[in-house]
């Protein structure tokens, strides 16, 4: 996880030119991309097809509240916040790249109705005396539920270069621990990513609003973004249908496109070393959020765990004893406490 940190992939690049639709002015672009703002007057003008050019005219941009510096600090504040993080973090950590950038979103508010249809899992006693026993059986049960979201599409096909866009929409992860192939973490330290609505704090496109940030053209167009959005809507719907009972049958959602924004966000990525190892975050320029982090476990953070562990089996094995043969599971118990004092031990030189 820390260490395949994508390298920017150079590929050469073919300059076009095209006029404005509202100025005139020439603008020149990627070959590739398709919305194009124009730094004349601020318009940003949309290529849907073979000779043909919209005009984008829901057309937003989020300004920018921090510095560099600021983005730093507000790195090390999350680095002390929240359990399972190394706990000298914040001051070993060392800054290899913090970049800002407006990058373009085209933020769909969908509305989303979902109809569901499963078995929940029931037990019965049955039988009496000696022949009494459980029984197991699944009763069906159905529901629905519906929400409106504002899903963020990214506008661009470069992905892999920028980290943590994903945890902009909910469902993702907002929080990476890396526990360096530590077995015993259970998910612990990890946490799911909630809506972040681009919407609010969004100001009509200025000129003097983009200054602030390298500002990167985008090359999705809207049609491609909304059946995006439709389809990572459905995915979402389902992956809540399968908590609401043990076993779903049916899940049938249905989608409304109510308004599509194109909004440039200014977002920061940070790169941070800590030991010998690279990890990354994803910082909101407007609110100062940290959209997506990810940090190394501490050595007594896993220590806790393997004691918590320990302490499970040591009743376990306690109980066993009582019921069974005592001298056996007794020796058994004392060996894996011995064990797990000894990695505690050996984890603590390592770190």
């Amino acid at each position: 996880m820390s260490e395949n940190i994508p390298a920017k992939a150079e590929t050469p690049e073919i300059t076009r030119t095209l006029k404005c639709t509202s100025c005139g002015a020439p603008i020149k672009y990627v070959e590739g991309e398709n919305l194009i703002s124009c730094f004349y007057c601020g318009t940003t003008n949309m290529l849907a097809g073979f000779d043909r050019i919209v005009k984008v005219e829901n057309h937003r941009i989020i300004p920018n509240e921090y510095t560099k510096s600021q983005i730093e600090q507000i790195c090390r504040d999350w680095m002390t916040k929240g359990f399972f993080k190394a706990a000298d973090l914040d001051e070993q950590a060392v800054f290899d790249t913090t970049e800002g950038f407006f990058l373009p979103f085209w933020v769909t508010t969908i509305e989303a109705r979902t109809f569901w249809a499963g078995l929940n899992k029931r037990e019965r006693w049955v039988g009496s005396a000696r022949s009494r026993r459980v029984d197991r059986y699944y009763v069906p049960v159905n529901g629905e539920f519906t929400q409106t979201l504002n899903w963020a599409i990214y506008a661009r096909q470069d992905t892999e270069r920028y980290f943590g866009l994903e945890a902009l929409n909910p469902g993702s992860h907002s929080v990476e621990a890396d526990w360096g192939g530590f077995v015993l973490n259970f998910g612990l330290g990890e946490q799911t990513s909630t809506q972040t609505d681009f919407r609010k704090g969004s100001q009509p496109f200025t000129l003097e609003l983009a200054k602030s940030l390298p500002i990167l053209n985008g090359q999705v167009i809207r049609e491609n973004a909304e059946t995006h959005s439709r389809n990572r809507v459905i995915e979402y719907h389902r992956s809540l249908a399968q908590r609401k009972c043990a076993r779903v049958t049916d899940v049938d959602t249905t989608t409304y496109v109510k308004e599509t924004q194109l909004i440039y966000v200014p977002l920061w990525f940070i790169t941070y070393r800590y030991k010998d190892k690279r990890y990354q975050m994803l910082v909101n320029g407007c609110s100062g959020e940290v959209e997506k982090g990810q940090a190394p476990v501490g050595k007594y953070d896993k220590a806790v765990v393997v004691s918590v562990v320990t302490a499970i089996l040591a009743v376990l094995f306690t109980v066993l004893a009582t019921k069974l043969d005592p001298q056996f599971f007794y020796g058994t118990g004392a060996s894996v406490a011995i064990a797990a004092l000894y990695w505690i031990y050996s984890a603590a030189k390592r770190d």
